[in-house]
């Protein structure tokens, strides 16, 4: 079996990512502050700053594959935390393109769709990156170093949605919905979700096709946020009596994208790939029972 290391393999997304390849290869997953452990996955407890520590473990591992999923997420986080937010996103990204390199290990980069500056809908890859906030401007860097360090690496720009062992968007959603609590939702931020299992499967079809450089693998339906909670009330046959619809503000709060929107033909036109609508993957999420 082919050997994939997940860095990051304690978040949503890489132990999601973990969990799902686990059957078809030798997955190892790493973490730092917090562990994680599933069965069929090892488990390394690694500090990505540290170059030592890493090269040990790529050479305890000697992985064919490198998922980078580890990052510094939090919008308002990164803003209050510039340096540290550059050290995860872009320093640890930068040693692990190198070690990916030296070990010919096929690196893969999650991005995300705030490298943009949100003021075209639909961007694609060669549209100008101009982020407007930490988190857009470390993650951007982020790709920059590990294109420049490994121009076979491929770098995924995304915007992702599931149920996971920890909070997403769709799990604070569907709480606030379920509970009725009180929810001001964004009728003017406006994004291309795709379902985390279709980003997994999508990823993994572009190592297949021995693809490189830069994908939107994000969904083609372009909704707002509040759209999107509109989908899980309907689905889920949940009350929107508490939620209200409002606008984002980019005064004195952190400035965010308001037009996140990516367009994904050039994904489309490289792989036979079917994308499930965000209402067929919420019946997905509905048809599993977990919640």
């Amino acid at each position: 079996m082919k050997k994939i290391l997940i860095t990051g393999g304690a978040g949503f997304l890489g132990a999601y990512f973990a969990n799902r390849i686990k059957k078809d290869y030798e997955v190892h997953i790493t973490y730092n502050s917090s562990e994680y452990h599933q069965d069929g996955i090892f488990s390394h407890k690694v500090n990505l700053l540290n170059q030592d520590e890493l090269e040990k473990a790529f050479q305890k591992i000697k992985p064919e594959i490198v998922i980078h999923c580890a990052a510094k997420a939090n919008v308002d986080w990164c803003e209050e935390n510039s340096h540290e937010a550059f050290l995860v996103n872009q320093t640890s990204s930068k040693i692990i393109a190198s070690l990916s390199k030296d070990f010919k290990s096929k690196l893969v980069y999650i991005s995300t769709d705030q490298v943009y500056d949100g003021e075209k809908k639909f961007a694609n890859e060669l549209d100008p990156n101009l982020p407007v906030n930490v988190y857009g401007k470390s993650k951007l860097a982020g790709e920059i170093e590990c294109l420049n360090t490994n121009q076979d690496a491929l770098i995924i720009r995304t915007n992702f949605y599931g149920l996971g062992h920890k909070m997403s968007f769709f799990e604070w959603a569907f709480k606030a919905l379920k509970s009725k609590s009180s929810m001001q939702l964004y009728n003017n931020v406006f994004y291309t979700p795709i379902f985390i299992e279709d980003l997994i499967d999508g990823v993994m079809c572009l190592i297949a096709n021995q693809k490189s450089g830069i994908y939107n693998v994000v969904g083609t339906e372009r909704v707002s946020k509040s759209q999107f909670v509109f989908l899980i009330a309907k689905v889920f046959n949940l009350s929107l009596e508490n939620a209200v619809e409002t606008s984002y503000q980019n005064g004195n709060k952190v400035p965010r994208p308001l037009e996140m929107s990516l367009d994904n033909k050039k994904f489309l036109h490289d792989i036979n790939f079917k994308i499930s609508t965000v209402e067929q993957a919420l019946n997905k999420i509905k048809n599993t029972g977990l919640v």
